[in-house]
């Protein structure tokens, strides 16, 4: 990484955690006066961007560092919308500027944690704590531009979006077991390599991604439904109702019964 982001003269402008509605599409003219950045991090959806004779896509881990003096035209998949973490901000110096503009960013293996401090980001701004989000953003960028000089063992964003895919159906199906040995076959790959990338992309296991997946479904059930702890269990797929309260106290540090009687 040639470019250290805390030594940057940068300024924070906007941006948001970037959960865009089913209509979006953006249509920018170009104009040479502009002399700011727009950071893109793909979290999430399907979606294209044409700029300057190329188009990109946009994908899950996929990042783009974009030059806003040129024209740009972005639309996402109606039935996959993009989560699409944005930013502008303004480096001073102009040689260094141009060298974020030339940086081709690799598809990220740590999307999820690069989302999270820019998710931090995001809060931080709305709060109009503008030093606070400014100190995330540059945590994140740093954390972007280092995988410049990290090998990847899965360049292709197809590979990504599989693995995705996979994530996004244990996020939607909790109560669905999806062995890991039929995810890796899907995806091409061993039970172990499978395990290995799925853990480099998300910061966790397929099974502790799952379980995670639970527990998040839980906590709403347990918020916004009126079922019993036992109906949630089943709802979920655990047989036993007390192997689910047993997990959910290991991830929550609360029993289901009294982290409903908190959020309530």
């Amino acid at each position: 990484m040639s470019i250290d982001p805390h030594n940057l003269s940068l300024e924070l402008l906007s941006g948001d955690r970037g959960h865009l509605p089913t209509g979006w599409s953006w249509n920018q003219s170009a104009d040479p006066n502009r002399s700011t950045t727009l950071l893109w991090v793909v979290a999430g959806g399907n979606g294209t961007l044409d700029t300057v004779g190329r188009q990109h896509q946009l994908i899950r881990g996929a990042c783009l560092l974009l030059d806003m003096r040129n024209d740009f035209l972005g639309r996402h998949d109606l039935e996959r919308t993009l989560h699409l973490p944005w930013f502008v901000f303004r480096v001073k110096e102009a040689h260094k500027r141009q060298e974020l503009h030339n940086t081709r960013v690799k598809p990220m293996h740590n999307i999820d944690f690069v989302v999270e401090l820019l998710n931090r980001c995001a809060d931080a701004l709305n709060r109009t704590e503008r030093a606070t989000a400014e100190l995330w953003f540059r945590v994140a960028l740093q954390e972007i531009l280092q995988q410049q000089s990290t090998p990847h063992e899965l360049s292709d964003l197809g590979r990504y979006d599989t693995i995705q895919r996979a994530s996004t159906f244990m996020r939607k199906n909790p109560q669905h077991r999806l062995p890991v040995a039929k995810m890796a076959a899907h995806a091409g790959y061993s039970p172990d390599h499978f395990i290995r990338l799925f853990k480099r992309h998300t910061g966790v296991t397929p099974n502790a991604f799952a379980v995670r997946a639970r527990i998040d479904s839980a906590r709403s059930l347990l918020v916004f439904s009126s079922y019993t702890v036992s109906e949630i269990a089943d709802q979920l797929g655990y047989d036993d109702p007390y192997f689910f309260s047993r997990q959910f106290r290991g991830q929550t540090g609360q029993s289901p019964t009294a982290y409903r009687a908190a959020h309530r």
